[in-house]
């Protein structure tokens, strides 16, 4: 069982950084939801920036939380949601006292233990293209701008591009040299089922339509859309 933790913000603390499973004891998720309503960039105008809405995903199955201590003080929130064990998760990471860069270290710790524990293939994080800050994090900690998906953010009224990175096991273990070997993700490529029919791969004569009959009768509901 884990300690309880402090709730109150410290003005200094030399112990240091940790993360460890959320453990939500009583008081715990109204400060997380205190100290998380302070960062607008990290809602969006689709999801109420309400405690309801909030609770719902910290307890949400899908979803799992690593917290950041300082002795017994909470200093940050990771989150992997969309779980998916075995293939990938979204991660998410926020440090109450906004500071990440020197913190790579423990973030990929961090990162390495939750791909353990889900067993995961790949990791995913999309952010919004005007948090510039955390896109040059998560590129510090090894992951790879895999595409971008135009206007699909949308917050005070604004549409952004989403930019969607991607970090695949190796990659998290081997990144920066020292992180070991990873544990075995099993094959890439390997075929989900047998042959679909056996025989040659041709079309059979008795499969092939004599004439386009049917294609373009009256009444076949794409008149329509072609006039």
């Amino acid at each position: 069982m884990f300690q309880q933790a402090n709730f109150s913000p410290s003005t200094e603390n030399s112990a240091p950084l940790e993360f460890r499973p959320l453990v939500l004891v009583k008081g715990k998720l109204e400060y997380l939801w205190d100290r998380m309503r302070q960062y607008p960039q990290m809602f969006d105008d689709v999801i109420p920036r309400t405690f309801e809405a909030f609770k719902a995903g910290m307890m949400a199955p899908q979803n799992q939380f690593y917290e950041f201590v300082q002795g017994n003080e909470i200093i940050g929130l990771a989150a992997a949601t969309q779980v998916r064990p075995g293939l990938d998760a979204n991660m998410h990471v926020i440090m109450f006292d906004r500071r990440l860069r020197g913190r790579e270290g423990i973030l990929k710790e961090a990162l390495r233990d939750f791909a353990i524990r889900a067993k995961l293939r790949r990791m995913t994080v999309v952010l919004p293209e005007d948090n510039r800050t955390a896109i040059k994090l998560v590129g510090r900690l090894g992951f790879r701008l895999e595409g971008v998906m135009r206007k699909a953010h949308l917050r005070d009224g604004i549409f952004r591009d989403y930019h969607v990175f991607g970090i695949l096991l190796e990659e998290l273990f081997n990144c920066d040299g020292d992180g070991g070997r990873p544990p075995s993700a099993g094959p890439d490529g390997n075929g989900v089922r047998g042959p679909v029919r056996g025989g040659p791969d041709e079309v059979r004569p008795d499969s092939i339509q004599a004439k386009d009959d049917g294609v373009h009768e009256p009444g076949s509901g794409d008149g329509p859309l072609c006039t």
